[in-house]
This record gives structure tokens, sequence and C-alpha cells, in this order.
């Protein structure tokens, strides 16, 4: 559902032409309101692959000419959402099947299908349930849903390729999950039981499912696709089959007054090149190599245009 108020953009050919102005008071003005009202303030939650994708998107539309305002980290994503939704932010990246089951809650609507399997459909139905003052743009490449990684020794002793293979030693291995993982469906426990006829009887309850796992208290992880744990710690993701867990894409989160043809094209040339390998490896610099998300962004946009 398009619900865009157009918001010109600051262009380098407008800028220039404005700028030639320069004897005129009446001009100048101009100039400065147009720099004024083409800030885009973005904000992102603290986990590193929103504070990663903000940084990108923000250096990314500074190389466009845009003047962008960066909002400190906040860790709650109700809270991330508020601020864009009242404009104490214009901008935030979200992931589709995680932000339609919050908006659903917020707004009261049933989903009587449960999320989409594909981003696309969740977008759609973004459209329908978002308030009309925000948008979504298009989903970009890059996927976070939560897939099973197992530990080299794991994968080995059982050896475990798919999550039926996993399924297979229900009642010997041992998973790492956040609370509440156990009891979920699809992405959970309770959804791989049922999907695969298994019961899997030790869960290991962790705020970071991977660091268990390599601290041995775990066999497998719940985690991200695009989690850098993956590669740092050398864990196995297990393909599935029977289970729908729905994709979880990138997308950005807009007001609807700044979300300009203008705007959304320019995100979706930086989301073009951005694929979920991409993503954990700029994680693991920033995360293994103790660079900074600031670097990690500038390094990663210079290989982009060749510099």
């Amino acid at each position: 559902m398009a619900r865009t108020r157009t918001l010109m953009a600051l262009l380098a050919a407008g800028s220039v032409a404005l700028a030639a102005c320069g004897g005129d008071e009446a001009a100048s003005t101009t100039t400065v309101d147009l720099v004024e009202f083409s800030t885009v303030d973005i904000i992102a939650t603290d986990a590193p692959e929103s504070r990663l994708i903000a940084e990108i998107y923000a250096q990314w539309l500074e190389s466009q000419n845009y003047r962008v305002g960066r909002k400190d980290p906040v860790a709650d994503r109700a809270e991330v959402y508020a601020r864009v939704a009242d404009g104490r932010a214009d901008l935030t990246p979200a992931l589709t099947a995680t932000l339609l089951e919050f908006v659903a809650d917020a707004e009261g609507a049933e989903l009587p299908d449960g999320v989409p399997a594909d981003a696309a459909e969740q977008v759609t139905k973004l459209g329908e349930l978002l308030p009309e003052t925000l948008q979504v743009s298009d989903p970009s490449p890059v996927d976070g849903s939560g897939v099973l990684a197992c530990s080299t020794s794991a994968v080995e002793e059982w050896s475990l390729a798919t999550v039926e293979d996993l399924a297979k030693v229900a009642g010997e291995v041992r998973i790492a999950g956040p609370a509440g993982f156990d009891t979920a469906a699809p992405y959970g426990l309770a959804g791989y039981g049922e999907a695969y006829g298994a019961e899997f009887t030790t869960f290991v309850e962790s705020a970071d499912p991977a660091a268990a796992v390599a601290a041995g208290a775990a066999d497998c992880a719940a985690v991200r696709r695009t989690d850098p744990a993956i590669v740092i710690d050398g864990l196995l993701v297990l393909e599935e089959e029977a289970t729908a867990v729905p994709e979880d894409a990138f997308v950005s989160l807009v007001r609807a007054e700044k979300a300009s043809s203008d705007l959304l094209f320019v995100l979706s040339q930086i989301d073009a090149g951005l694929t979920t390998d991409v993503v954990r490896a700029l994680l693991v610099k920033a995360t293994r190599d103790g660079a900074s998300i600031e670097t990690v962004a500038t390094e990663y946009l210079a290989t982009r245009s060749g510099g």
C-alpha cells in the first residue's frame, strides 16, 4: 500500500545551482532550508547487525549528498520503533518477519496463517498494518532469519548436515537458545519437533547460544544467519527442508514524509550489494578483528565505489 508523501532529496546538482546564487539573500536562505529539510536521522538497535547496516546507510547517503543525523542506538525494539513513529528519528534498519510480528501485536491484528515465509509477502502485509506515517522499503538480499548451527565435534560425532539429521539424535544433542526457544514454533524446538517427529530433550537456555557451544555447554546453537560466530567458532549451519522458518530480510523502516522515491532509490543501490554472507563477513571484522563499525562500513563502501 503506497502511502508516501514526496520529500525531495538534496542532490549535488541542486546544491551547486543554489550556491551559484551566493549573492542573493533569498537563494542563500533557500539553500539552508533545503539542507535542514533533507536531513535524515538514522537510529539502530544496539544489535551489531543493526548498527552496521545503519552506519552503511548513513555513509552511503552522505556520499549521495544527503545530510545525515546519527541517533544513539537503543536496546529495545519497541523503543526504536516508537522513535521513528513519533518523529524522533526518520529511518532504522529492521527485519521483515520480526517487524511484522511486532507490528501485528502492537496493532492488535491477527496473523491467522502466521508470518508468511516469503519476505516480499511480509512487506505486503506490513503495508496493510503499519500506520500511514510509516512505510518500509523493498526487502534487501540480507536474510537474518534463525538457523541451527553446530560445533565441528557434534557434526563429526553424529554426521550432521541437516536438521533432519539432528532430529535423529534429538534425545542426545544439547541445543542452546534464548529463553522461550524450547517452546517456540516454527523457529524453535517445538516447531522442529513437530516438523520432524522428534523430541529434543536437552535445552540449554542462554542469552548467547553460540558462546554456550564454544564453552562446551551445548552442541548446537540457535543463531541468525548473519551471526559472525558461524565463522569465528567454525559452526556448521544445518540445512532445513521440513520446517517453514520465515525469511527475515533487512528493510528500512522509514517515516512516510521522508520516504521519497529518491531516498528509497539511494537505499536500494546499497542494498543491491549487500548479502547475508557479506554482512556476516563484515561483522567478523568488527567482532574478531576489533575494527569499529564506522571503519568497517567505510572500508566496505570503498570497495563498492572502487576507492
